[in-house]
């Protein structure tokens, strides 16, 4: 089964030392079990990052259905 297709449209983002942000679309097209077709997904997204031990690390996530 192939993996799932993803693209991300940033729509804004913004970072300091310590703390980073995007917010966009997240269109995704998915097998899923029971369903003879691809799902497609489309996602209004908002995704915080920390800089951990030099790092960034995802600390929230938030995604609902895109209203087209």
């Amino acid at each position: 089964m192939p993996a799932a297709k993803n693209s991300f449209e940033v729509m804004h983002q913004d970072a300091d030392a310590h703390l980073a942000y995007w917010t966009g679309i997240q269109r995704a097209t998915v097998k899923m079990k029971g369903k003879e077709e691809d799902v497609e997904f489309n996602l209004r997204v908002t995704e915080i990052f920390r800089k951990v031990n030099n790092e960034w690390t995802l600390i929230h996530r938030h995604a609902d259905t895109l209203k087209e």
